[in-house]
């Protein structure tokens, strides 16, 4: 039985294009048609163009079951040729002087106006680690705590009262906040230029989030010292790879010795760092909380206790610096920009956060 639609079933006795928005989503047909034709809307037929003929060519007739190419294209498949290395012949300088096409004997080189940037054109931003969005929440719960607030805690006053505790005071309820003074360190080594401006931005966003009252933020260009250790309590930050990316091995010895330091003084340091996990060190995993700093790692919700790298493990023989190698092979001049945003071109599991570093440091790239 065919369906059809009946004017009453609108709710206003006047329709309107919400009511022929609502017809079209609806998929009834006649219900669309109707409303259309009572706001005035009539059904056009479709226009088609005829197929257009080349000149000097037949029309082809298809035929079920065979290939719906034209004489003239299976002519054309015909004469195709197909070249491919026989052998080949060194030629001497003097010989291949000889043998400059006249075009290129009358080009003119191009100047160092022609040669210079477009100042027209702006350079792209360089791609973060992590979005603020999902940086910030993590920087308040590592250079934060939770503070009081004037609401009362019913469920821990409910809670005492329902177990015959004495109400001595009344508990109030707690929420996430900056913590009135706390440290930030900053490693910027040279091995480490390929994260200076995350380091930088995130110095700047901190101040404009948080407030600059209360922080404390120590650039270091070396290894730590005695002049960087906080006060027993105080909330602390490392921005560093904790020297794993040194192949010497100094810039290590002098953060095992900084980890230990701080321990002494019962302070389990929290330290930020753009080392993924199968660069690091187990004698320094035992003394700092490491938290991988990268766009393809999460965040932790909560403080680790002991280092994490959240998310699945990566096999270091396809995560270094070899795809990255491959991939900017045609470039004259690499920096920092262009080197994130071909990291960020391939997966994470054949570059990871490490490939960048590793790939600065490598024998191949050669300092400008």
């Amino acid at each position: 039985m065919r369906r059809t639609f009946s004017p009453s079933a609108f709710r206003r006795s006047q329709p309107g294009r919400a009511d022929l928005i609502e017809a079209l989503a609806s998929g009834d047909n006649d219900r669309f048609t109707y409303t259309a034709s009572q706001l005035g809307f009539e059904k056009q037929p479709e226009k088609r163009d005829p197929p257009t003929e080349k000149k000097g060519e037949m029309p082809f007739q298809g035929v079920p079951g065979e290939s719906l190419t034209t004489p003239s294209q299976e002519k054309r498949q015909r004469e195709a040729s197909f070249w491919y290395l026989h052998s080949h012949h060194r030629r001497e300088i003097q010989e291949a002087d000889r043998e400059q096409p006249e075009w290129f004997r009358r080009a003119k080189p191009l100047s160092a106006t022609d040669a210079s940037p477009n100042p027209t054109h702006r350079v792209p931003d360089k791609e973060p680690l992590v979005p603020w969005s999902r940086l910030w929440p993590f920087l308040r719960q590592a250079l934060g705590g939770m503070q009081p607030t004037r609401e009362p805690d019913l469920l821990q006053l409910v809670r005492r009262i329902g177990r015959g505790h004495a109400l001595h005071r009344i508990p109030y309820r707690h929420k996430p906040a900056w913590a009135p003074r706390c440290q930030l360190i900053i490693d910027i080594s040279q091995r480490l230029i390929p994260y200076w401006s995350d380091f930088g931005a995130l110095e700047r966003k901190l101040k404009r989030l948080r407030g600059k009252s209360g922080l404390h933020i120590h650039d270091l260009d070396s290894s730590p010292s005695t002049k960087q250790l906080p006060p027993q309590g105080l909330p602390l930050l490392i921005l560093s790879d904790l020297g794993q990316y040194d192949s010497s091995g100094v810039a290590q010895t002098g953060w095992l010795r900084f980890g230990h330091q701080l321990r002494a003084r019962g302070i389990t340091p929290l330290v930020l760092t753009p080392t993924p996990r199968r660069c690091w060190s187990k004698a320094l995993t035992s003394l700092y909380i490491q938290v991988v700093w990268d766009h393809s790692v999460p965040l932790p919700g909560k403080l680790p206790r002991i280092s994490r790298a959240m998310g699945r493990g990566i096999d270091p023989a396809q995560s270094g610096p070899d795809n990255l190698l491959d991939l900017l092979a045609p470039a004259i001049r690499v920096e920092p920009r262009l080197l994130r945003a071909a990291r960020h071109l391939l997966p994470a599991a054949q570059a990871d956060v490490g490939a960048e570093a590793e790939l600065w440091q490598h024998p191949s790239v050669l300092p400008a």
